[in-house]
């Protein structure tokens, strides 16, 4: 049967029938629209329908749409999780198409949509019916998709999932509200914190008939993400630098047969919010250290080791402060060897104000006092700051 005679009988008999609304649903590209069909009728279609006892024949495109609403990551538990406020996998269905035809003519009781709204939705797919998702798909009404996200440790749903059926014969499987959770040994911190990490997030299907393909819709979409440089996504502690999605075939070689498995794959770079970091710790943290070495220039009488001693003191604390950043690695990061400098020119810094100390007044200091000083004022903050520089040149790409 043609399409667009299908679609325009529909409509025509809507137009002349009485008017009822049965329901509000949330759409992904819109926030609002219509359930058409009354709950009477809709269950007359799903008596008919019993599409998960047949055997798929052909290769069924399944167009996606997918919404990320957040990523998160718990770098104590080592895991990454992702938060979709909606999935959506849709695809035609013929068989339906005859059904709906034969409901719309004989049925007394469905109902005429008002013809304002009609005109307003003329361009686009309206819903008639929806139902629950794991129901139907237990009773065998429709065919389950069997879609898993590859390598994800645990999945979280509010079983908020359900199935809309489209005049025009589509059928769509709605999946809201999920968290899934991703084990993550494989993230690299030694940059810390100017560290980026990338994931990969993969989502296929079990059966073998089906073959994914990029909506429109969620072409769209993809650009509005990039265009906003994903600031519509939540990533608390964290910046998206580039989100891209493609479709692969993966080759599977089961004890039956091989063939090839349709995957939705996405890949998410991302980085560390870093500035904070910089503001409250690094320019802090080396400064002191530079101050340890400022107090070579005061006087002896002034108590300079005694200034050198608490500014250590206060190198600690932000020490302290640090360890809750990070759970224990087997390698260091940017921030260790920060750190690390930092005690060890601190230390270096008294050891050199007791040494000027211990020398004043010797016949070795009337001779070389003023040299010895220079160098001990000007070697260490020059081997602290080549220090910085080097281990950043390594551990920061």
């Amino acid at each position: 049967m043609n399409i667009k005679f299908f679609n325009k009988t529909i409509l025509i008999f809507l137009l002349l029938t009485t008017s009822v609304w049965s329901g509000e649903i949330t759409s992904f590209s819109e926030k609002k629209f219509f359930q058409l069909f009354p709950t009477k009728v809709c269950d007359q279609i799903y008596e008919k329908l019993n599409y998960g006892e047949d055997e798929l024949e052909g290769d069924i495109l399944v167009e996606v749409n997918q919404d990320i609403n957040a990523l998160t990551v718990d770098e104590y538990k080592n895991i990454f999780s992702i938060n979709f406020s909606e999935r959506r996998y849709s695809y035609t269905e013929d068989r339906l198409k005859i059904i709906l035809t034969e409901i719309s003519s004989t049925s007394r009781q469905l109902m005429q949509i008002l013809i304002s709204i009609a005109y307003e939705k003329k361009n686009e797919k309206i819903v008639i019916c929806e139902y629950d998702l794991n129901k139907s798909i237990y009773e065998n009404k429709f065919f389950d998709p069997k879609i898993f996200f590859k390598n994800a440790w645990e999945i979280k749903s509010k079983n908020q999932n359900k199935i809309l059926v489209y005049y025009d014969g589509t059928i769509e499987y709605q999946y809201k509200d999920e968290t899934i959770n991703y084990f993550i040994p494989q993230f690299n911190y030694k940059a810390f914190p100017f560290d980026d990490h990338g994931i990969k997030i993969s989502i296929a299907s079990l059966n073998e008939n089906l073959r994914f393909e990029k909506s429109t819709e969620y072409l769209s979409l993809l650009e509005k993400m990039k265009k906003n440089k994903y600031e519509d996504i939540s990533t608390p502690g964290w910046s998206i630098k580039s989100l891209d999605s493609y479709v692969a075939m993966d080759a599977v070689d089961t004890s039956i047969k091989a063939y090839k498995m349709s995957s939705l794959e996405t890949t998410i770079q991302f980085q560390r919010n870093w500035f904070t970091y910089l503001i409250k710790f690094i320019i802090p943290m080396i400064l002191i250290t530079l101050l340890t070495f400022g107090a070579l220039y005061l006087r002896l009488e002034h108590g300079r080791a005694g200034i050198a001693g608490t500014l250590l003191i206060t190198y600690v604390a932000y020490n302290f402060v640090l360890n809750n950043k990070l759970p224990n690695l087997l390698y260091i990061t940017f921030m260790d060897t920060l750190v690390l400098s930092g005690y060890v020119f601190c230390i270096i810094n008294i050891v050199l104000l007791y040494f000027l100390s211990a020398i004043s007044g010797t016949n070795f200091a009337k001779k070389n006092y003023k040299t010895v000083n220079l160098h001990c004022r000007f070697w260490p903050p020059v081997l602290y700051i080549a220090s910085i520089l080097i281990s950043g040149r390594y551990l920061i790409n």
